[in-house]
């Protein structure tokens, strides 16, 4: 407090927690609250608490004389020592991290209130105690990884499920990395957060088992598309040749119409399993064919439309005779849809927090089979594609969570 005594402004007390405090102590004198007192009196010497009768003394005679617990103390304490620290850590989080100056003062009264504005200040002087992007390594707990800040646990987690209202839509940890990274920032243009000038990309869960999809805004399809064109590609190789007639397994055909046209199981062979197991068997196609229907198939769902691409992914999941391992394949899937996310969307980092602040965390270099290799050890999946009749272009993807 500047003066000794309450913030005021314009005869109004700002500080929702001082006040808190000092309601309190005048319930001890048997005084009214400030909150039942007129508020448009003139007669500042009738306050109980104006900037002409209230000052250091009488602040200390209520402490002295009020039935305070030891968490009060604490409070008015943190309140009083922070004064001092109040501008330069407010001037610092707008200039250093670029929040806007109430999101500065929410964070300072946060730091206040949980005893951590002495380690946020030392941090913001220096910043070598923030937290580096190569400290993050590919995974961890982001509350543990922030210790070494200085700033306490309560500090850190309120930082995490800080998400100030602004303009644009915001997500948990997005304010967390900001503060905590070195380097990092509120993004100038787009994106979750800025470190060292470029994006980071912010993906969080609340609960567990919920997963979220590596998906931009426009140019993605549907997954029905994408059974209607391996079943388009199956019939060509299926119809009458030179050689005679071919005839579709009636297991292939009850499948298709039982599975409604899903393409992706764990637990049973799909009807294009079946497929391609038969016609390699028959000697129609070869393992390399087939893994091309496959990826000529899925890449109706994504920008570009990338079949090669794609069937570099796909193709180390498939056998000689046809059959597919479906877990190595959309995990290798959702690595190729990381690659296609990344560069619409333009980000250099990724991060994913689950509801346990565990972290997973992809590099810029993370690319090819050492993005698969990450991507692998750090996430699951989730959800499969949906290739049914009435996919949408929302399922059609997977859906993953931190492994």
């Amino acid at each position: 407090m500047p003066k000794g005594y309450p913030t005021v402004v314009n005869g109004v007390f700002t500080d929702k927690e001082e006040l808190r405090i000092l309601n309190k102590l005048l319930a001890e004198h048997g005084e009214p609250n400030y909150a039942d007192m007129p508020k448009n009196t003139t007669d500042q010497s009738t306050s109980r608490l104006s900037e002409a009768a209230f000052g250091k003394k009488e602040l200390i005679d209520l402490i002295n004389s009020a039935d305070l617990t030891e968490k009060d103390l604490i409070r008015i304490t943190r309140i009083v020592d922070a004064v001092g620290s109040e501008a330069g850590i407010i001037e610092k989080l707008q200039s250093q991290k670029r929040f806007d100056p109430k999101t500065a003062k929410q964070v300072f009264d946060m730091a206040t209130e949980a005893g951590s504005y002495n380690a946020l200040l030392e941090m913001l002087n220096d910043p070598s105690k923030q937290i580096a992007l190569s400290d993050l390594g590919l995974k961890g707990n982001l509350i543990s990884k922030v210790k070494s800040t200085g700033v306490s646990t309560e500090f850190a987690r309120e930082m995490g499920s800080l998400v100030p209202y602004t303009s644009v839509k915001m997500g948990r940890y997005e304010m967390f990395l900001r503060l905590f990274l070195r380097g990092g920032q509120s993004p100038q243009r787009k994106g979750d957060v800025e470190v060292n000038g470029e994006e980071m990309e912010v993906k969080s869960t609340i609960s567990k088992g919920s997963g979220f999809r590596l998906r931009g805004q426009s140019g993605y399809g549907s997954g029905k598309s994408v059974q209607q064109s391996f079943l388009k590609q199956m019939n060509a190789i299926y119809e009458e040749t030179t050689d005679g007639p071919r005839t579709i397994p009636e297991e292939v055909l009850n499948a298709y119409k039982e599975q409604n046209g899903q393409m992706w199981y764990s637990s049973k062979d799909s009807w294009a399993v079946l497929a391609g197991r038969d016609m390699i068997k028959s000697g129609y196609i070869n393992r390399e064919e087939l893994v091309q229907m496959w990826a000529k198939a899925v890449a109706e769902v994504y920008p570009g439309n990338d079949a090669p691409t794609l069937a570099s992914f796909l193709g180390p999941a498939f056998s000689n005779n046809g059959d597919l391992d479906v877990k190595e394949a959309v995990a290798r899937l959702a690595a190729y849809e990381f690659t296609i996310y990344r560069e619409v969307e333009g980000f250099a980092y990724f991060v994913a927090v689950n509801h346990r602040d565990d972290y997973g965390f992809i590099p810029s270099n993370a690319t090819g089979d050492n993005l698969i290799r990450i991507f692998k050890g750090l996430f699951a999946v989730v959800s499969v594609p949906n290739t049914k009749n009435n996919a949408t272009s929302q399922d059609s993807l997977t859906a993953i969570a931190l492994a």
